[in-house]
């Protein structure tokens, strides 16, 4: 299947995982076309000033 720019989803998002400013996220496929355990394939666009906070990891 070829997806044109057109045909996918993009989301801005406010301080992602607490980081500064926005972060511009282009869907490149959508929960149900990927695997089983995938949960995202995006491009990421991060504008100059802006940041996407760290990742918070279970205490096992």
């Amino acid at each position: 299947m070829v997806k044109t720019r057109e045909m996918m989803q993009n989301i801005e998002v406010e301080h992602m995982r607490n980081g500064d400013g926005k972060v511009l996220q282009n869907l490149i496929l959508d929960k149900s076309d990927m695997a089983k355990h995938s949960r995202m394939f995006a491009k990421l666009t991060i504008k100059k000033g802006c940041s996407i906070g760290q990742r918070q990891l279970p205490i096992t």
